[in-house]
């Protein structure tokens, strides 16, 4: 039968490169041939665990796959590309959204726009200012009976950013009664 290929890869880069996106294996999958009661048990065939330091380019190269006792596989090798890239910061200003808001009241945050840093590859750095993502204040969830500040969060995040971070990560707000 087919399984799947598990890149069993500790990558280590060097400062301000990362790993972007999956490590890819060719093939994918391959054939597994053995008893049943073992077949039945397999659900990848993982490649030895191999520890790669000081990486700062993509890599494409061969790395040995670990045969399951009492199995034979169809190839005993595969081509994994890891896909490295140097990354930078990206900071930029954003408004907060207020979900959920009762019709019955208007809340004002302070502040009304916050501070967003992560670390984006540079060739996606153009990509992360057009994305419309969003740090919003969902009051669904938020206590406004407390005098505690309430924590902010992410929506439409770019899947091709990491480290998100956002300063301040909680507002204070202020309840205010709509008069009919």
């Amino acid at each position: 039968r087919k399984v799947q290929v598990t890149p069993h890869i500790e990558v280590f880069t060097e400062k301000q490169y990362l790993v972007k996106g999956n490590i890819l294996a060719d093939p994918d999958t391959i054939s597994i041939t053995g008893p049943k009661r073992i077949l039945d048990t397999v659900k990848t065939v993982k490649t030895k665990l191999k520890k790669l330091r000081g990486v700062n380019e993509t890599i494409t190269k061969s790395f040995a796959l670990v045969t399951p006792e009492g199995c034979t596989i169809s190839s005993r090798k595969v081509i994994l590309t890891i896909p490295v890239e140097q990354f930078t910061e990206a900071e930029i200003n954003v408004p907060v959204n207020i979900l959920n808001c009762p019709d019955s009241i208007s809340v004002k945050i302070f502040p009304d726009v916050v501070s967003v840093k992560c670390l984006v590859a540079i060739s996606d750095y153009k990509k992360f200012e057009e994305i419309p993502f969003e740090v919003v204040l969902d009051l669904a969830t938020a206590d406004l009976n407390s005098s505690e500040k309430i924590p902010v969060g992410f929506r439409n995040i770019p899947p091709f950013v990491s480290s998100l971070r956002v300063t301040p990560s909680k507002v204070d707000f202020l309840i205010e009664k709509k008069i009919k």
